[in-house]
């Protein structure tokens, strides 16, 4: 989701999402969150990282059960920025922070990324079957502008700062500097799997997917991660980072 800046809690994911309806639904006014900044753990901490606020108010159109839509090009409310319309090609460098290991992939060396990436997808996929949903594809033309993106989220250690950066994407769920050998498991692979269990977690909303959507402030926080990974959407890109303290910044956008 872009895993849940404002209201944080330790153990979640932060998440965004930006689904638009035909016609669109109108929001009320509302006043954005200021931004704030999130502090990632130090590796091997025991406590899962705050997440950020998701910042986006989603305009979501009814679908079949459990699905969302989309039907055209995302917006986002005033103040939080404009994204880069999807049919906008991207190209993102990434270059190593100072005192980060040298990435392979865009990610960590000594690791097989390719593999942890698959285990992304694979896991995703096992949790929407439960449901009856088609499995996503692997949007591998945009994992390195996602592994991009989790390298400006990390270094900003703000949330979401590259959402809808990648050509196409309509969502983004976000796990926020997860120690590996800490609280999330002993491999990469192990912490993002705890990661999307968290958010798995949620579960379904206790009033209509529309109506969560639209309480960005509430219900959204609560459920926003599980709302984007039981979406109608098509294709998942998982992208990682490796942080200047150890810890992992990870990305999935969903097109």
């Amino acid at each position: 989701m872009l895993c849940p800046s404002g209201s944080q809690g330790a153990g979640e994911c932060n998440c965004t999402v930006n689904v638009i309806q035909s016609p669109p639904l109108t929001p009320p006014p509302q006043t954005p969150p200021p931004a704030t900044t999130t502090t990632a753990p130090t590796a091997g901490n025991s406590l899962p990282p705050t997440l950020p606020q998701q910042p986006v108010i989603p305009n979501v159109p009814t679908g079949a059960a459990g699905t969302v839509a989309p039907t055209t090009p995302p917006t986002v409310p005033p103040g939080a920025g404009t994204p880069p319309p999807p049919t906008m090609t991207m190209t993102m460098t990434m270059t190593p922070a100072a005192g980060a290991a040298a990435p392979t992939a865009g990610a960590g060396a000594g690791m097989d990324i390719d593999m942890v990436r698959q285990v992304c997808v694979d896991t995703i996929n096992m949790y929407r079957a439960t449901k009856m949903l088609a499995p996503l594809t692997r949007n591998t033309s945009q994992e390195t502008c996602s592994d991009a993106g989790a390298k400006k989220d990390g270094d900003s250690m703000q949330g979401h700062s590259s959402a809808f950066s990648c050509t196409g994407s309509y969502a983004q769920n976000s796990c926020p500097g997860y120690p590996v050998g800490g609280f999330g498991g002993a491999t990469l692979a192990d912490t993002l799997k705890t990661c999307l269990k968290q958010m798995w977690d949620e579960g379904e909303p206790p009033v209509s997917r529309e109506q969560c959507m639209q309480d960005t402030t509430g219900c959204f926080e609560m459920h926003g991660h599980y709302l984007n990974m039981t979406s109608n959407f098509k294709a998942v890109s998982c992208g990682f980072y490796h942080m200047t303290n150890g810890n992992w910044w990870m990305n999935q956008d969903f097109f």
